[in-house]
Order: structure tokens, then C-alpha cells, then sequence
């Protein structure tokens, strides 16, 4: 651990930064990287889709949560 600790501190004197900045980049980059993910859509497969859009469901039921 020790040696961890002298190579984080070597990496950031060499880069000009300090540890916290270092760390409180990288966290600030998950969350952007988890913002970006729950964003995403993802289409289904054209034929997948065109199935599913000659099959009726009743409105209330397309609007229910879905329990686990």
C-alpha cells in the first residue's frame, strides 16, 4: 500500500495536480459516464419492433409499472 501511495503521489507532482483533484475529476467523470448511460435508448430490432406493433394491449396495462 505504501508504495501505491508513493506512485500516486509521484503521478500527480509530475502532472501538476493534487490527489484530491485527481480523485474528484475521476468521480466527476463516472457520474457524467452514469448520466450519459441512463440517456441512452436503445431501439428494438426491426422485426422485433414491427411484431410487437400489430399486437393490442389494453392502455391501462401499457401504463402499469411493472413489478419484479
Amino acid at each position: 500500500m505504501f508504495f501505491l501511495k508513493k506512485q500516486i503521489k509521484a503521478y500527480a507532482k509530475k502532472k501538476g495536480l493534487t490527489i484530491s483533484g485527481i480523485v474528484e475529476n475521476y468521480l466527476q467523470n463516472l457520474i457524467i459516464i452514469e448520466k450519459q448511460d441512463e440517456k441512452t435508448e436503445y431501439d428494438l430490432p426491426g422485426e422485433l419492433d414491427s411484431l410487437l406493433d400489430c399486437i393490442e394491449v389494453n392502455e391501462k396495462i401499457q401504463k402499469k409499472d411493472y413489478k419484479h
